[in-house]
């Protein structure tokens, strides 16, 4: 992972700034982005809904409010991810049940997605070597200060990755 910390963060910050300059040419735009986004539409309109409050804060360089928003979202998704390929997003446990860990969704999401990919999720979600965005963001350890475009591009990357290569045929209701 010290490894991956190294080479990930130098890819996240020429992403960060390559969509940086696409952002300021008018060569990309939210519009861009919400329609690509549309997708998950498929699995939940309100999740859809939240998502484009992280994508408009992106846009309005709110990188605080958009990590914020666009990290719960994304485990949010893992979830949806999850169930849809059939696994259980829930455990027993005392007469009830609880929410898996993101720990464990990653895992058994793991035979759906590239290693690069879990490990790059993992490094931005929960790894302490990494962003560890979910852990700083649910704790509370995420301040105002933290708003680097970085993070939130991150979290965008992820999820452009995860819609661009994860294979699912939605069935239309009828």
């Amino acid at each position: 992972m010290q490894n991956f910390n190294i080479e990930a963060d130098l890819a996240v910050h020429w992403l960060t700034k390559f969509l940086s300059e696409l952002i300021e040419e008018k060569k990309v735009s939210v519009d861009d982005f919400k329609n690509f986004f549309a997708f998950i539409k498929n699995f939940d309109n309100d999740t859809y809904e939240t998502i484009l409050e992280g994508i408009d804060s992106y846009f309005n360089d709110d990188h605080f409010r958009g990590a914020y928003i666009l990290t719960l979202q994304l485990e949010d998704f893992l979830r949806q991810l999850l169930s849809v390929f059939g696994g259980q997003t829930t455990v027993p446990e005392a007469g009830a049940f609880r929410e898996k860990t993101l720990g464990s969704i990653l895992s058994e999401l793991k035979p759906y997605i590239s290693v690069p990919m879990y490990y790059y999720i993992s490094w931005v979600m929960k790894d302490y070597r990494g962003f560890n965005l979910r852990n700083n963001i649910a704790h509370g350890f995420f301040k105002k200060k933290h708003g680097n475009p970085k993070y939130s591009t991150a979290i965008l990357h992820i999820f452009c990755l995860l819609i661009a290569n994860t294979k699912i045929s939605i069935k239309e209701q009828k």
